[in-house]
């Protein structure tokens, strides 16, 4: 047994060569070291002793489990599922690289180990059939007691075992959302709370997520929701790439406007080299919110003259972001009709004159200013006398 140095478990290249070196032969690899081994193996492996390899914790993708497998024929993988509460797999996916999988993108996460039970359930907490979405709900001998001292927590994550004939059972509710294939393994679909209502209409983080990934330097994406400074929900995507900034958002700009309607763009494209993680190998999203929310690649250009100072100044204090440069796209920003409506209100204050209907023909401060230049003259001019 090899316990790793968190050193060496956060390097890959570390990590990949201590499992080398140490002719490791069963190991756990999580699954933002993956696609690194794949590229170790192809480039400095220069031998190799694993036999069995588990992987899970996040969504895996096929393609990363086939491209290993083609490598490395005799690697037993193994996905995991399970939660914390469920200590800590309740069920397991023996990777077939025969089965192609056409119909699916994640690997299969399997089905229940010996002494567990997962069932997909709708709202009112009925069985549905093979293929239907749902919530996934974990029962059997691996559920924990409850949360410490959170009792009300408690009783709303771990609820009574309806389809157990032991009194007392309970089921696991863990907010993932999966579906039974035809072959009686599950498939993980996403959260519950990824579908989340923005600007009044209804958003799947996932799509948006997926449509990011075709981005050809895209390593790595995650798309969350925060609420900024004026507490409205905002749309961040956190992207891992070598890419230098710029180049790396006119292109998720240019993808989303091929693939998403207006209402699904991230208002900010966060650039990081390597997702932060917790002490057990999960993505830290409070890290991603707390440290990387205002760090948007979009390149920033100052606002030019009084008006556009002035301009922006309202913009930041409507939209909760701090600061704003003159070419940023109001929407893209997080704004909506009613944010707009608060804009034409406080821009008359400084002498601007313009209407909702500017503010969407012309969504930037540099062509608001530039296009009602006219009247902006003759309003200072009447102001004067």
């Amino acid at each position: 047994m090899h316990i790793i140095s968190d050193d060496i478990r956060t390097d890959s290249d570390k990590f990949f060569s201590y499992l080398s070196i140490n002719q490791i032969n069963s190991a756990y690899i999580p699954p933002f070291f993956l696609k690194n081994f794949y590229e170790w193996l192809i480039e400095k492996c220069n031998s190799v002793s694993l036999s069995y390899l588990l992987v899970g914790v996040e969504p895996i993708e096929k393609e990363t489990l086939f491209s290993i497998s083609d490598y490395l024929p005799n690697l037993r993988i193994v996905n995991g599922y399970g939660p914390t509460e469920s200590t800590i797999v309740t069920t397991s996916y023996i990777f077939n690289p025969k089965q192609k999988m056409t119909d699916i993108h994640n690997v299969p996460i399997g089905k229940p180990i010996y002494n567990s039970q997962a069932y997909i359930l709708d709202k009112n907490l009925n069985l549905l059939p093979i293929g239907c979405i749902g919530e996934i709900y974990l029962g059997g001998a691996g559920l924990a007691r409850g949360y410490y001292v959170q009792p009300i927590l408690t009783a709303e994550k771990f609820i009574p075992n309806y389809f157990s004939q032991n009194g007392g059972d309970r089921l696991y509710k863990t907010g993932d959302l999966g579906r039974y294939l035809s072959n009686g393994n599950i498939e993980f679909v996403g959260r519950v709370d990824d579908q989340i209502k923005i600007r009044g209409f209804r958003v799947e983080l996932g799509e948006i997520k997926s449509v990011l990934k075709n981005v050809d330097t895209a390593e790595e994406v995650i798309v969350l929701t925060h609420e900024n400074d004026v507490n409205k929900k905002i749309i961040v995507a956190y992207i891992v790439s070598q890419k230098p900034g710029e180049e790396l958002a006119k292109s998720c700009r240019e993808i989303c406007k091929k693939k998403l309607p207006k209402y699904m763009f991230p208002s900010q494209f966060v650039l990081l080299k390597a997702l932060p993680l917790t002490h057990n190998g999960k993505i830290d999203h409070k890290t991603l919110a707390i440290s990387f929310l205002n760090k948007s690649i979009i390149a920033y250009e100052a606002p030019e003259g009084e008006l556009e100072k002035q301009l922006a100044l309202i913009w930041s204090e409507l939209l909760g972001i701090e600061k704003i440069g003159r070419r940023d796209d109001f929407f893209d920003l997080g704004g909506d009709s009613i944010i707009a409506m608060q804009v034409v209100h406080r821009a008359k204050q400084i002498g601007l004159s313009i209407d909702g209907r500017d503010i969407f023909k012309t969504p930037t401060i540099a062509e608001l200013i530039e296009s009602t230049k006219n009247v902006l003259f003759y309003e200072i001019a009447d102001t004067e006398n």
